[in-house]
């Protein structure tokens, strides 16, 4: 099992990136969580096969990400949009 965490910088919130990294991460059988932010940044972990993460990180390559690979703490049951 791989991790990533990941900040997204930039004109994020209110563009429907929470809707569609749930969507891909669904399409690509991982698990995790994004959510928004208080300071305006996007913030999102993805647990899964590292090429389908790779895969997921290709998706959002046009925003600002920094990303840590990171070893699993808690396992997730599935990726969900955290409120």
């Amino acid at each position: 099992m791989n991790e990533v965490h990941g900040l997204v910088t930039g004109s994020v919130q209110g563009v429907g990136f929470r809707a569609a990294a749930r969507r891909t991460a669904m399409q690509y059988h991982l698990k995790g969580f994004v959510r928004n932010l208080e300071d305006g940044r996007v913030e999102f972990l993805v647990q899964g096969s590292k090429p389908d993460i790779e895969t997921f990180l290709a998706t959002i390559k046009h925003f600002h990400v920094e990303l840590t690979w990171q070893v699993p703490k808690k396992l997730f049951p599935t990726f969900e949009i955290v409120l």
